[in-house]
């Protein structure tokens, strides 16, 4: 058996584990562009440069081990009708994004998020960040750490209306669950 059919035989379940992701399929893409579109014609003029320097501020400072914290100020910075697309989920609505991020909360010991840069587009703030965080049932509880970025769109009021966030979950998140993190780390050595 050839290497390759090896890698993609060995592959097959995993693929299944990255296709549940958003942005995976060019109907999920359209619908990611579209859905931007009508975020940016509804906003087409965001904060103040010291608003939106307030609003990162808070941004960075969203995520902590304190679920309860953690939704109360999702809730103040996310816009009612704000949307949230990370790699793992699609998240519509601020009480729904605060449910979703006090969950995440509870799944910590720690996490701490660092902005290392901002790049502005228009209306469009790309936050680049690090996050280090310690889950609970991953990785024994050990450390691990995340570089990624969010595009972030928002209202004149410095709420975000729109969440686009870019970053590496097979290496952050999937290769630190049981079983498929084993596979992760088999496959990356038979490519390598």
């Amino acid at each position: 058996m050839t290497k390759s059919i090896r890698i993609l035989l060995l592959a097959s379940p995993l693929l299944l584990v990255g296709c549940v992701g958003p942005n995976t399929s060019v109907k999920e893409v359209n619908a990611f562009e579209s859905q931007h579109r009508a975020v940016v014609l509804a906003n087409p003029v965001g904060p103040t440069p010291a608003v939106a320097r307030a609003s990162i501020r808070k941004f960075e400072a969203l995520f902590s081990n304190d679920p309860d914290a953690v939704a109360a100020r999702a809730r103040v910075l996310f816009a009612e009708d704000a949307w949230v697309a990370d790699t793992l989920a699609v998240i519509q609505g601020r009480d729904q994004i605060a449910e979703y991020m006090k969950k995440s909360a509870m799944n910590v010991k720690t996490v701490a998020v660092k902005v290392e840069d901002v790049a502005v587009s228009g209306a469009d703030y790309y936050v680049r960040w690090r996050m280090d965080i310690q889950f609970k049932q991953l990785r024994n509880g050990e450390p691990t750490s995340s570089i990624g970025v969010s595009l972030l769109r928002f209202n004149r009021k410095g709420e975000i209306v729109m969440q686009q966030d870019f970053w590496d979950s097979t290496s952050a998140f999937y290769k630190h669950v049981p079983f498929v993190g084993g596979q992760i780390s088999f496959i990356q050595g038979l490519i390598h």
